[in-house]
This record gives structure tokens, C-alpha cells and sequence, in this order.
């Protein structure tokens, strides 16, 4: 009994960043769809002036402020900070046990981007498409996961309590380190009103994550599955950014 260790939960990571890649890419592409015409032709980056633009975002990193200004007309410069904390409770089943787990997930960053538009003199939608490359610095990423029996276990005429069994904690560690970041977007489509609208897809590469596992009741000897879990989790190493954003002109 003392080995029993419920391998399910490893895998909401990944449920989570698909379904939030899901939203937010719906949600990028309806934004598009409404703003078609002349908003879609008209891009900051053929400002002379370098305006300052201060925006709002959210995505699959977390949501957050950003600070932008185009260089010239084909790159630009984006500093922002995001913070991700989600939480959530997953029923899931061990050898047909009904289990519970409870999941936190933290994700936050500091970012810097720079953006090259290569068709910055063309009209049109692809006037705003933009290759962006950089990295992140996340100060704090690490999940936790809580699992535990949802029913009494049966050990053939004997019913123990499921709090008697106990917990499985697992805590996923990722270095604070510089993530590097590659992806593409659309920069600074104006809606008008000083207004204007950014849209990423790419992903960040991240260290390779420590695991730890601790036990409790019945289940405390679980914590050798550590090397065995890190192991089987060590190529997630590829963290999405699905973002959608709204920037003010504020110089």
C-alpha cells in the first residue's frame, strides 16, 4: 500500500496549457475577423515619431503591463511582466480508485521582445506581421499537486479511511533563469483613438524541471518516484505563449 503513487495528475500541465491555447487562440483570431478594413492596414511602425504605448494582456503565460515603442520602421521593443496563478481541482482514477487533486500552477515573468515586420511597406493585413524574438525572466514557476483517495480503500474485509490513507504531494521546479522566447504576431494594428491591438504565437524554452514527492499516512514511501516522475516530464520543456493584448498610446 505504501507504494501506491497516482501517475494521472503529471498530465494536467499539459491539459491546462492546451485548453488555455484553445481560448485564446479563438479569441486572437475572432478579434481579427471584427477589426478587418482599414484597421488592419494601418500600423505603428510607420510612425516616425516613436510613440510609447502602455497595454493590457492576456494569454497562456498569464495576464499583465507592457511597455512598447517601435524602432524605426521595421523593429520594435516590448518590455512586460505577466502573472499566472491557476488553480484547479481534477477527479481522475488510480487501478479503478477514484482519486481528487487538487493543482497550483505559477508562471511569473518578466519578458523583453524585440519584433522585425519584414513587410512593413506592404498594405494591408501582412503590413502588421511581425517575427518576434527574446526571452523571459520567470522569478517564480513551479506547479503542486495534492492527490488523494475520493473513497475509503478496501484491503480485503478491511475499510480504511481515506484520510487515514493519506496524500501524494508533488512539487515541479523550474531554475529562475532567462527562457528564450521565438514567435510570431501581429504588432500594433490601430483601432482607432490611440488604441491598438497585438497578437502572439510562439513558445518559450525552458530549463530542465526538479521534481520532489512527499507522502503521507500510508503513502509516505512514495518519495523514490521522484526521479522516476522527472524523468518521464524532462522534454516539457516547451512552454506556449498564445497572447492577446490592448495598448494606449501614451506618448
Amino acid at each position: 500500500m505504501n507504494r501506491l503513487y497516482m501517475n494521472k495528475p503529471i498530465t494536467i500541465r499539459k491539459a491546462a496549457i492546451r485548453l488555455l491555447l484553445t481560448v485564446f487562440a479563438a479569441l486572437g483570431f475572432s478579434t481579427l475577423q471584427a477589426n478587418t478594413g482599414e484597421n488592419l492596414q494601418d500600423s505603428s511602425y510607420n510612425d516616425t515619431t516613436f510613440p510609447l504605448n502602455l497595454g493590457v494582456h492576456v494569454g497562456t503565460t498569464g495576464f499583465g503591463l507592457h511597455l512598447s515603442t517601435p524602432l524605426g520602421a521595421q523593429f520594435g521593443v516590448r518590455l512586460g511582466a505577466s502573472f499566472m496563478p491557476f488553480n484547479t481541482n481534477i477527479q481522475g482514477s488510480y487501478s479503478n480508485r477514484e482519486t481528487e487533486s487538487d493543482v497550483k500552477i505559477k508562471a511569473h515573468n518578466i519578458s523583453a521582445l524585440f519584433s522585425w515586420t519584414p513587410f512593413y511597406q506592404s498594405a494591408g493585413f501582412f503590413r502588421s506581421f511581425a517575427v518576434n524574438a527574446g526571452g523571459a525572466f520567470f522569478y517564480n514557476l513551479d506547479a503542486e499537486l495534492t492527490t488523494k483517495l475520493a473513497e475509503p480503500y478496501r484491503h480485503g474485509d478491511i475499510m480504511i479511511d481515506e484520510d487515514e490513507v493519506g496524500e501524494i504531494r508533488t512539487d515541479i521546479n523550474y531554475k529562475k533563469t532567462i527562457s528564450p522566447y521565438l514567435g510570431v504576431g501581429l504588432n500594433d494594428i490601430r483601432l482607432g483613438d490611440g488604441f491598438s491591438l497585438q497578437v502572439d504565437l510562439g513558445s518559450y524554452y525552458l530549463p530542465k524541471p526538479s521534481v520532489s514527492i512527499t507522502g503521507t499516512g500510508l503513502l509516505q514511501g512514495n518519495a523514490g518516484n521522484a526521479a522516476t516522475v522527472e524523468n518521464n516530464i524532462k522534454n516539457y520543456r516547451f512552454l506556449p505563449r498564445v497572447e492577446v493584448g490592448v495598448s494606449y498610446r501614451i506618448r
